[in-house]
């Protein structure tokens, strides 16, 4: 089992209500759902930078264009 699950089975196990008793969808703010859309972020990162280390390889102005994405993104994902 991966830290991640044991992580996520153990909020789910000490949270009081939230999706634990009915799903509330993207206006739900259990630590749960909390939880859930930091791991998607955090996923969206370690994608891209898998993806810049593979394809940008000795490409310095594709490489400077996806550090510049990663920039400009990064105020959006950091208020999760």
């Amino acid at each position: 089992m991966t830290a991640r699950t044991r992580l996520r089975e153990f909020i789910s196990m000490h949270q009081q209500g939230g999706c634990k008793i009915l799903s509330q969808g993207e206006l739900c703010e259990c630590a749960l759902c909390d939880f859930d859309r930091i791991v998607e972020g955090l996923h969206w990162y370690g994608d891209y930078a898998e993806a810049i280390a593979r394809d940008f390889d000795g490409h310095t102005d594709a490489l400077l264009a996806s550090v510049i994405v990663l920039k400009l993104d990064a105020g959006k994902r950091s208020k999760i």
